[in-house]
């Protein structure tokens, strides 16, 4: 009989350690799932980064490294994580110390500044140039308005000039007319009785 209830007792463990197996597999697949959706978002928007920085480059390729910060970075956002281990090297990973990592953080801040002083340059130099054009524009305008001015006043000289030659000789023609009807209207008789 302890033959027998070695064996079931042995049967059961069996069947709880197999339900434990099912169960492990279970959970092992639900998180593989997770994971390979997260992991496939992760690649679609690693991908994403990495055509989005060869167009701002104009096609160049970036390099290996370049490549692997973008992941790193992409995948550290999208899982939500803020951990210095680097993902996908597993064992053979090497992590960065606090050093490494103290020294990234103060480069990334001169980086940044650097950036942020750029930034600010330019717009003190996009600002100077909108005055420039600005003031270039107000000269324009006010050099086609003074030859707008020229130009009338001239108009007006030549319109003055011809009414005054008109008129002069419209004088010349009505005095010659007159002239001419004074000599009509002066009877020359020349009567001889």
């Amino acid at each position: 009989m302890e033959d027998g209830q070695t064996l079931h007792l042995k049967m059961s463990m069996l069947v709880q350690l197999c339900s434990c197996l099912a169960l492990v597999y279970t959970v092992k697949h639900f998180i593989s799932e997770l994971f390979t959706s997260v992991g496939l978002y992760h690649q679609d928007n690693a991908i994403s980064r990495l055509s989005e920085r060869e167009t701002e480059q104009e096609g160049s390729n970036p390099t290996r490294k370049e490549r692997n910060d973008i992941f790193q970075k992409t995948y550290k956002e999208t899982i939500g994580c803020k951990t210095t281990r680097i993902y996908g090297h597993g064992a053979l990973a090497k992590y960065p110390t606090k050093a490494q990592l103290m020294v990234a953080q103060i480069e990334h801040s001169r980086v940044t500044a650097a950036d942020q002083q750029k930034r600010i340059e330019l717009e003190a130099d996009v600002q100077k140039l909108k005055e420039q054009v600005a003031r270039d524009v107000a000269e324009r305008e006010k050099f086609a308005q003074e030859v707008e001015e020229r130009e009338q006043l001239k108009w007006e000289e030549l319109r003055e000039q011809l009414r005054e030659d008109f008129r002069a000789q419209l004088r010349k023609e009505t005095q010659s007319m007159f002239a001419a009807k004074q000599q009509v209207k002066k009877p020359t008789c020349n009567f001889s009785f």
